[in-house]
Protein backbone atom coordinates (compact mmCIF):
# COMPACT_ATOMS: atom_id res chain seq x y z
CA UNK A 1 0.00 0.00 0.00
CA UNK A 2 1.62 2.92 -0.82
CA UNK A 3 -0.23 5.50 0.82
CA UNK A 4 0.83 3.72 4.44
CA UNK A 5 2.83 6.24 6.23
CA UNK A 6 6.40 5.48 7.75
CA UNK A 7 6.75 2.20 5.79
CA UNK A 8 6.98 -0.38 8.98
CA UNK A 9 4.77 -2.73 7.08
CA UNK A 10 4.83 -6.71 7.92
CA UNK A 11 3.24 -7.91 4.55
CA UNK A 12 0.07 -8.65 6.33
CA UNK A 13 -3.73 -7.43 4.97
CA UNK A 14 -2.99 -4.93 7.97
CA UNK A 15 0.56 -3.91 8.02
CA UNK A 16 1.75 -4.37 4.20
CA UNK A 17 4.79 -3.16 3.28
CA UNK A 18 4.72 0.38 1.42
CA UNK A 19 6.54 -0.41 -1.62
CA UNK A 20 7.14 -2.87 -4.37
CA UNK A 21 10.42 -3.45 -4.36
CA UNK A 22 10.55 -4.02 -0.56
CA UNK A 23 7.72 -6.67 -1.26
CA UNK A 24 9.63 -8.50 -4.23
CA UNK A 25 12.71 -8.37 -1.93
CA UNK A 26 11.29 -10.92 0.66
CA UNK A 27 8.71 -12.83 -2.21
CA UNK A 28 10.07 -16.57 -2.96
CA UNK A 29 8.43 -19.73 -5.58
CA UNK A 30 4.81 -19.81 -4.35
CA UNK A 31 4.34 -16.22 -2.98
CA UNK A 32 2.12 -13.53 -3.98
CA UNK A 33 2.25 -10.00 -4.00
CA UNK A 34 -1.23 -8.27 -3.55
CA UNK A 35 -0.88 -4.81 -4.98
CA UNK A 36 -3.79 -2.36 -3.57
CA UNK A 37 -4.64 0.26 -5.79
CA UNK A 38 -2.72 3.56 -6.48
CA UNK A 39 1.05 4.53 -7.61
CA UNK A 40 3.94 2.79 -7.31
CA UNK A 41 6.51 4.88 -7.46
CA UNK A 42 7.88 7.01 -4.44
CA UNK A 43 10.47 4.82 -2.55
CA UNK A 44 10.67 2.41 -5.45
CA UNK A 45 13.61 1.16 -6.48
CA UNK A 46 14.19 -0.31 -10.25
CA UNK A 47 16.47 -2.31 -12.15
CA UNK A 48 19.20 -0.16 -13.83
CA UNK A 49 20.11 -1.86 -17.44
CA UNK A 50 23.57 -1.74 -18.88
CA UNK A 51 22.31 -0.54 -22.09
CA UNK A 52 23.63 -3.71 -23.84
CA UNK A 53 21.18 -5.26 -26.52
CA UNK A 54 20.16 -7.87 -25.13
CA UNK A 55 20.37 -6.00 -21.88
CA UNK A 56 22.25 -7.40 -18.13
CA UNK A 57 19.82 -6.91 -15.76
CA UNK A 58 19.68 -8.06 -12.18
CA UNK A 59 16.36 -9.18 -11.75
CA UNK A 60 13.65 -8.13 -8.94
CA UNK A 61 11.02 -10.80 -9.78
CA UNK A 62 12.17 -13.95 -7.80
CA UNK A 63 11.27 -17.13 -9.76
CA UNK A 64 7.21 -18.33 -9.12
CA UNK A 65 6.52 -15.19 -7.77
CA UNK A 66 2.72 -13.86 -8.80
CA UNK A 67 2.17 -10.04 -9.28
CA UNK A 68 -1.33 -9.47 -8.22
CA UNK A 69 -3.45 -5.74 -8.45
CA UNK A 70 -7.09 -4.77 -8.19
CA UNK A 71 -7.47 -3.69 -11.23
CA UNK A 72 -5.05 -2.28 -14.00
CA UNK A 73 -7.20 0.81 -13.62
CA UNK A 74 -6.35 1.34 -9.91
CA UNK A 75 -2.76 0.15 -9.97
CA UNK A 76 0.10 1.71 -11.24
CA UNK A 77 3.23 0.61 -11.40
CA UNK A 78 5.25 4.21 -12.83
CA UNK A 79 8.82 4.79 -13.66
CA UNK A 80 11.09 7.99 -14.18
CA UNK A 81 10.78 7.62 -17.69
CA UNK A 82 11.15 5.97 -21.35
CA UNK A 83 14.97 7.13 -21.60
CA UNK A 84 16.04 6.23 -17.98
CA UNK A 85 17.67 2.81 -18.21
CA UNK A 86 15.38 1.64 -15.85
CA UNK A 87 13.12 -1.58 -15.79
CA UNK A 88 9.73 -2.13 -13.78
CA UNK A 89 9.40 -5.93 -13.80
CA UNK A 90 12.45 -8.58 -14.79
CA UNK A 91 11.38 -12.33 -14.30
CA UNK A 92 14.35 -14.41 -12.68
CA UNK A 93 11.95 -17.06 -14.38
CA UNK A 94 8.93 -18.15 -14.30
CA UNK A 95 5.89 -15.15 -12.85
CA UNK A 96 2.69 -14.20 -13.51
CA UNK A 97 1.54 -10.77 -13.49
CA UNK A 98 -2.60 -9.54 -13.70
CA UNK A 99 -4.48 -6.58 -13.04
CA UNK A 100 -1.92 -3.68 -13.37
CA UNK A 101 -0.65 -0.80 -15.31
CA UNK A 102 2.98 -0.17 -16.14
CA UNK A 103 4.09 3.00 -17.15
CA UNK A 104 6.83 5.66 -18.29
CA UNK A 105 9.67 2.91 -18.19
CA UNK A 106 12.69 2.00 -20.61
CA UNK A 107 11.77 -1.39 -20.35
CA UNK A 108 8.06 -2.05 -18.42
CA UNK A 109 8.58 -5.98 -18.28
CA UNK A 110 11.71 -8.06 -18.77
CA UNK A 111 12.70 -11.56 -18.76
CA UNK A 112 16.50 -11.97 -19.35
CA UNK A 113 17.90 -15.18 -21.58
CA UNK A 114 20.60 -17.06 -19.29
CA UNK A 115 23.59 -19.35 -19.99
CA UNK A 116 21.50 -22.14 -19.16
CA UNK A 117 19.14 -21.35 -22.48
CA UNK A 118 15.63 -20.71 -22.29
CA UNK A 119 13.55 -20.91 -18.72
CA UNK A 120 10.38 -20.10 -17.24
CA UNK A 121 6.94 -19.39 -18.13
CA UNK A 122 5.30 -16.27 -18.11
CA UNK A 123 1.47 -15.11 -17.34
CA UNK A 124 0.59 -11.69 -18.15
CA UNK A 125 -2.66 -10.73 -18.15
CA UNK A 126 -4.76 -7.94 -17.71
CA UNK A 127 -2.17 -5.26 -17.63
CA UNK A 128 -2.12 -2.09 -19.03
CA UNK A 129 1.61 -1.64 -20.65
CA UNK A 130 2.10 2.46 -21.95
CA UNK A 131 4.56 4.64 -22.63
CA UNK A 132 7.95 2.67 -22.55
CA UNK A 133 10.63 2.37 -24.62
CA UNK A 134 10.14 -1.39 -24.79
CA UNK A 135 6.53 -2.99 -23.61
CA UNK A 136 7.45 -6.84 -22.98
CA UNK A 137 11.36 -7.75 -23.88
CA UNK A 138 11.47 -11.16 -23.94
CA UNK A 139 15.18 -13.34 -24.35
CA UNK A 140 14.39 -17.11 -23.81
CA UNK A 141 11.12 -18.00 -21.85
CA UNK A 142 9.86 -21.45 -22.54
CA UNK A 143 6.67 -19.56 -22.76
CA UNK A 144 4.59 -16.42 -22.51
CA UNK A 145 1.22 -16.25 -22.52
CA UNK A 146 -0.86 -12.46 -22.66
CA UNK A 147 -4.14 -12.11 -22.37
CA UNK A 148 -7.23 -9.03 -21.88
CA UNK A 149 -4.16 -6.68 -22.33
CA UNK A 150 -3.20 -3.20 -23.67
CA UNK A 151 0.42 -2.33 -25.27
CA UNK A 152 0.03 1.15 -26.45
CA UNK A 153 2.75 3.87 -27.20
CA UNK A 154 5.79 2.04 -26.63
CA UNK A 155 8.65 3.14 -28.54
CA UNK A 156 6.57 5.24 -30.71
CA UNK A 157 9.03 8.46 -30.52
CA UNK A 158 11.86 6.23 -30.38
CA UNK A 159 12.92 2.67 -31.86
CA UNK A 160 11.46 0.80 -29.29
CA UNK A 161 8.84 -2.01 -29.62
CA UNK A 162 5.10 -3.21 -27.33
CA UNK A 163 6.00 -6.49 -27.43
CA UNK A 164 9.46 -8.40 -28.61
CA UNK A 165 9.29 -11.90 -27.75
CA UNK A 166 12.05 -14.58 -27.91
CA UNK A 167 9.73 -17.35 -26.29
CA UNK A 168 9.82 -20.89 -27.95
CA UNK A 169 5.83 -20.21 -27.71
CA UNK A 170 3.94 -17.07 -27.61
CA UNK A 171 -0.10 -16.91 -27.31
CA UNK A 172 -1.68 -13.40 -27.65
CA UNK A 173 -5.00 -13.23 -26.56
CA UNK A 174 -7.88 -10.46 -26.32
CA UNK A 175 -4.77 -8.12 -26.36
CA UNK A 176 -5.01 -5.16 -28.24
CA UNK A 177 -1.28 -3.40 -29.51
CA UNK A 178 -1.78 0.54 -30.33
CA UNK A 179 0.91 2.66 -31.90
CA UNK A 180 3.83 0.74 -30.48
Amino acid sequence: DPSQPGGCGLGTPNRPYRTLSKALSVSGTGDTVFLTAGTYQDGEVWPASDGDFPPTITPNVPDGVTIEGQSASTVIVKGPGETSGRSALVFANSATVRNLSVQEFDRALVHVYTDQGASGNLLLENLNVVLNFDGLLDFGAESVVIRNSKFDLNGSSTNGSGIFAGSYSVVIEGTTLTQN
